[in-house]
């Protein structure tokens, strides 16, 4: 696989991401501005991709650690030397696991947790033909109501989950989020109309 990498000035950070296939978009960005992070937190980003939230969530905020979780080998081993050639190996922690699985295993561990998760529900739309972008943009890992229970169970009481999201599915988030029990959801204003910025409150 050919990469590319760019460098980030304000997280001082220089990332890798495949060439071609799924990459990096505003919204990633976006939700690392977002993440209410305070130093010293536990952080969890639920399908991490390359890395590059949980590396700017680090840069920027303190955090004691993250967990970067990541079910595809490929974009697992990218954030890994991410995270390396960086210098954060001592803060972000890549684990290559369905987070369906590691939440299961990690009840109650972190303080917040973030995701940007496939916006598309599997069979809507054109399927991408490459394996990487399909799971990236597709719910074919996991949908929204397994994500937003998932996060639930990683978070302390009081904990927050910071998502960005299809605005077109809002209100399906907000049914996940009733569903899973969280006490509330605060919607943000996003600078274009595809999608959401939210903070579901556990």
């Amino acid at each position: 696989m050919k990469l590319t990498s760019e460098y980030f000035e304000s997280a001082n950070i220089t990332a890798w991401q495949p060439e071609r296939g799924h990459r990096y978009g505003h919204e990633s960005m976006a939700l690392a501005e977002f993440a209410k992070i305070s130093p010293g937190q536990r952080v969890a980003e639920l399908g991490s991709g390359i890395g590059l939230i949980s590396l700017l969530l680090a840069a920027r905020r303190q955090p004691s650690e993250v967990v970067a979780v990541e079910i595809q080998p490929a974009f697992h081993k990218i954030a890994a030397r991410n995270v390396k050639e960086n210098g954060y190996d001592s803060v972000v922690r890549c684990v290559n696991e369905d987070y369906r699985k590691f939440a299961g295993a990690n009840k109650g561990a972190f303080d917040c947790v973030v995701s940007n998760p496939p916006f598309y529900r599997a069979g809507e739309g054109r399927l991408s033909p490459d394996p990487s972008r399909a799971a990236a943009r597709h719910e074919l890992n996991g949908t929204i109501d397994e994500l937003v229970q998932s996060a639930h169970a990683l978070l302390l009481p009081g904990g927050f989950f910071f998502v960005v999201f299809d605005a077109r599915r809002d209100e399906e988030l907000k049914s996940a989020a009733k569903s899973a029990g969280f006490k509330g959801i605060k919607v943000e204003d996003t600078p274009g109309p595809a999608f959401i910025l939210a903070a579901l409150n556990r």
